[in-house]
C-alpha cells in the first residue's frame, strides 16, 4: 500500500543534496538538514535545529 501525505516546510529552511525528507514530515522553521539525512515519516523537527544522519538526528541548535 502506498500512501502520501503533505511535507511542510516552513520558513529558512535548509535542505542540502541527498537528503530525503519522508511523507507527514514537518520542518517548523530554520531547519538545516545536511547532506544525506533521512527525515522518517511523521516526524516534526522542532525550530532552530540542525540534523544529520539516517535516520534524522538533532546534532545542534541554531
Amino acid at each position: 500500500i502506498y500512501k502520501v501525505a503533505p511535507v511542510n516546510v516552513n520558513r529558512c529552511c535548509v535542505i542540502m543534496s541527498d537528503a530525503v525528507i519522508l511523507s507527514g514530515s514537518t520542518l517548523q522553521g530554520q531547519n538545516r538538514i545536511l547532506p544525506i539525512t533521512l527525515v522518517m515519516k511523521d516526524d516534526q523537527l522542532l525550530p532552530n535545529t540542525k540534523w544529520s544522519g539516517v535516520p534524522a538526528q538533532q546534532i545542534h541548535q541554531l
